[in-house]
């Protein structure tokens, strides 16, 4: 069950177009306070904004202490 599942969101996510392969692909990261960077509003669809303009936003994790 949960396999059909990801195969089904593999089979999906494979139409996707690339505009580019992810090597050549910018990546910046998101790091700072932790509310800030988990908090949508604090955030204000900043990595929605960078993927737009054809960025890789990468998030620290909770986890870091």
């Amino acid at each position: 069950m949960v396999g059909e599942a990801v195969k089904e969101a593999s089979d999906l996510l494979r139409t996707i177009a690339r505009t580019r392969p992810i090597e050549e692909t910018p990546a910046v990261l998101l790091t700072g306070e932790i509310f800030v960077r988990h908090d949508e509003l604090s955030c204000q669809g900043l990595t929605d904004r960078l993927a737009a303009k054809g960025f890789i936003t990468r998030t620290s994790p909770i986890s870091e202490f």
